[in-house]
């Protein structure tokens, strides 16, 4: 944690936000594994909120992953389902390796909920996005990889305007309040 304090502030006193939002993303992580839940938290959502600002989707899906990991450690599974949907369409909106990831963590959620508890979460999931509602189907497929591979084309701003739920608005994982820009 402190090695990645001290990298956190060499990169926002050169101002690179792309590598301040890996930075904060590895901290959040940091702080997951240590149990420390609100701060890990903090700290990727703020990640996400400079992946998003640099327009960087490979980021955004990255630190989306990481956000669902933590409710997903909280066992919050029904939250971690559609953030876990929109990190598979950033990663697969610019081709990144990290799909694969994605798609194995949404097949482990589908596992740990059950087939009504996750058919919900991706109704929930459409629902943040503003999509229309799917229809139950009884039997997702098995294998995350083919579950509906239309859904990264959904626009991003909906999407983003619903996430505000998730980030906090004024204090950062360092524990300071964070600077308006």
């Amino acid at each position: 944690v402190d090695y990645h304090r001290q990298a956190l502030s060499i990169v926002r006193e050169v101002g690179n936000r792309r590598e301040e939002s890996a930075i904060l993303g590895n901290l959040g992580d940091a702080y997951r594994r240590l149990g420390q839940m609100e701060r890990a938290r903090e700290c990727a959502q703020q990640a996400l909120e400079l992946a998003q600002q640099t327009g960087d989707r490979h980021a955004e899906g990255n630190q989306l992953g990481v956000l669902a990991t933590i409710y997903e450690d909280q066992g919050d599974l029904a939250r971690a389902v559609p953030l876990v949907m929109s990190a598979l369409a950033s990663f697969r909106a610019v081709n990144s390796p990290h799909t694969v990831m994605a798609e194995e963590q949404l097949a482990g959620l589908r596992e740990k909920m059950g087939e009504a508890a996750f058919q919900a979460g991706l109704i929930f999931a459409d629902a943040a996005r503003g999509s229309p509602p799917r229809r139950p189907t009884g039997s997702v497929p098995r294998d995350a990889r083919l579950v509906n591979r239309k859904r990264h084309s959904m626009p991003a701003s909906p999407w983003r305007q619903n996430l505000a739920s998730f980030q906090a608005p004024s204090s950062n994982c360092l524990g300071r309040q964070r600077p308006r820009n």
